[in-house]
């Protein structure tokens, strides 16, 4: 069974597809947009977390590690990931930021909230990061979620190979499709990468009579977007 690295599950999400859903966010993204909300998620890899907020000053942290500075915080660098700090931490401040699902351990997770979805026209999503750089993963936990009755939506950049897209179209009820920029050397400029590909992928897509809703970022001081798709 395949596994993948997801940082954050999103209960109850009303902004993330149709009806209420459960939104699963996954390691890994090909693109650098400056304006990107979860950079932690960009590459795939595990990473321990602070959240200064949740800090009761207990220092059990900093007595299981020994190398915390005063801020208790550590550079990756010297971090092995050995999650004693973790383990000693009481209130959660510190964390792993991601952990390894099978697609069994997601179902299981999903399947007491089917009454919700069901009743919402409702179901789940993933997103990222970017979700289809784990697209084994996704199609064998999409297709089991079809098995059970639940609508599955992916969260696309497109910036992934065309088999990606390919190997989960079959399971997927609607793409969220997050185009960036329809100028190339803009795209290129704001997100590390040319929309060659994405545009290849998004055709593709609309060609196969997938379900497609093509969202457009409107971000404050990098200009306007016009979209050529419906």
């Amino acid at each position: 069974m395949t596994k993948a690295r997801i940082f954050d599950v999103k209960h109850y999400a009303v902004h993330d597809g149709p009806g209420i859903r459960t939104t699963f966010f996954l390691m890994g993204c090909p693109l650098r947009c400056l304006w990107c909300q979860n950079p932690e998620s960009q590459v795939n890899e595990t990473v321990i977390t602070f959240t200064t907020t949740k800090c009761i000053g207990c220092g059990h942290c900093y007595e299981v590690c020994g190398k915390l500075d005063a801020h208790l915080q550590l550079p990756k660098a010297q971090c092995t990931l050995c999650g004693d700090c973790v383990s000693a931490c009481p209130s959660g401040a510190k964390a792993f930021g991601s952990r390894f699902w099978t697609p069994q351990e997601v179902l299981d997770h999903v399947l007491p909230e089917k009454i919700f979805f069901d009743t919402s026209g409702g179901g789940v999503t993933f997103s990222g990061g970017e979700c289809l750089t784990h697209s084994a993963f996704l199609a064998e936990t999409l297709a089991l979620l079809k098995q059970h009755g639940i609508h599955t939506t992916v969260d696309t950049c497109g910036a992934v190979s065309t088999q990606s897209v390919r190997a989960v179209a079959p399971y997927t009820d609607l793409f969220l499709y997050d185009l960036k920029k329809m100028d190339p050397e803009q795209h290129k400029n704001y997100t590390g990468m040319d929309n060659q590909l994405i545009l290849q992928n998004l055709e593709y897509l609309c060609n196969h009579g997938a379900q497609v809703i093509v969202r457009i970022p409107l971000i404050p001081g990098y200009g306007s977007n016009r979209c050529i798709y419906s």
